[in-house]
């Protein structure tokens, strides 16, 4: 009984250390862990969260909960991933991110998996707009997203309308603890369809976002996700958001969203991360202690 209270006590010490050492170390710059953001994690009924019911900036998140849109529309409408869509290049944005159009010229037809991955692994803004118009609007989509029960999920706008005014990019918005909610119910049904079981193994593929959530996954971790980037100002700063699902090595997984402002640099995105890792193992420790250790 010993060995045992002296285990858990050194491993709960240890975390905790760690954690209240990184705090210091920001505070000790004369700054908080980064600048403003909101994150929230959850682990089964553990959660902890920072900001987490304020809206933020979606930006490129927003092509996740239009993807889930897509791939209802398409269930609905009795269309596969395989079906086609004409595209015309000269009607694309060639001043917008966009690394399909290095692809082609003239016109082809993309499939809409193509169109997704493009959409989801790469970000591709054309894309994206091409499954707008293809599928439907930003207020379709947000209207689909809204009855599955995530009321604080907004999509507005486009991305060609977001370019356009770059200051109404908060309309595509959403608080960290439901974009958490909603990375859930997709874990709950990614085997429903094929559509859906296609989004997962897309993002799971995701070449974007390297140095954010994905530089601080636990050993033997895998990471579902999708990121987004703000317009960057003229020094330099941008949001920079990603969610995700981890999957450990034990088969249990945690749900992740992490919106920041006026990032420097990726790794401060890495830092808020390891922050909610730690903070949700710490109060994992608290909610497992053995009974025998309890206080009566």
């Amino acid at each position: 009984m010993k060995d045992k209270i002296n285990s858990f006590i050194w491993q709960h010490f240890l975390l905790l250390t760690f954690f209240l050492a990184y705090i210091q170390t920001t505070e000790a710059k004369g700054q908080s862990p980064c600048p403003s953001y909101g994150a929230s994690i959850m682990n089964g009924d553990l959660y902890c969260g920072h900001q987490e019911d304020s809206a933020f900036a979606m930006h490129s998140v927003m092509k996740f909960p239009q993807a889930l849109y897509v791939a209802d529309y398409l269930h609905k409408k009795g269309l596969t991933l395989s079906d086609s869509v004409l595209v015309h290049k000269d009607s694309l944005d060639a001043e917008t991110w966009s690394p399909m159009l290095s692809i082609f010229e003239g016109m082809r037809y993309f499939t809409f998996a193509e169109l997704i991955e493009w959409s989801l692994k790469q970000s591709d803004n054309n894309a994206c707009d091409l499954l707008f118009a293809s599928c439907g609007q930003p207020d379709a989509v947000e209207k689909y997203i809204h009855t599955l029960g995530f009321k604080d999920i907004h999509v507005q706008l486009t991305e060609k309308e977001m370019k356009k005014n770059p200051h109404r990019a908060t309309e595509n918005s959403a608080t960290p603890k439901e974009m958490a909610r909603l990375l859930e119910w997709f874990y709950l049904h990614r085997n429903d369809n094929k559509n859906l079981s296609f989004i997962w193994n897309t993002m799971a593929d995701c070449n974007t976002g390297k140095q954010r959530i994905a530089a601080v996954l636990p050993k033997g971790g895998k990471l579902i996700h999708k990121t987004g980037s703000g317009f960057p100002s003229s020094d330099g700063r941008q949001d920079r958001n990603d969610v995700g699902i981890v999957l450990l090595p034990d088969g249990s997984h945690l749900s992740i969203a992490i919106f920041l402002q006026n990032s420097k640099e990726e790794k401060e995105v890495a830092e808020i991360a390891e922050q909610c890792l730690m903070r949700i193992q710490a109060d994992g420790f608290l909610r497992n202690m053995p009974s025998d250790l309890l206080m009566p």
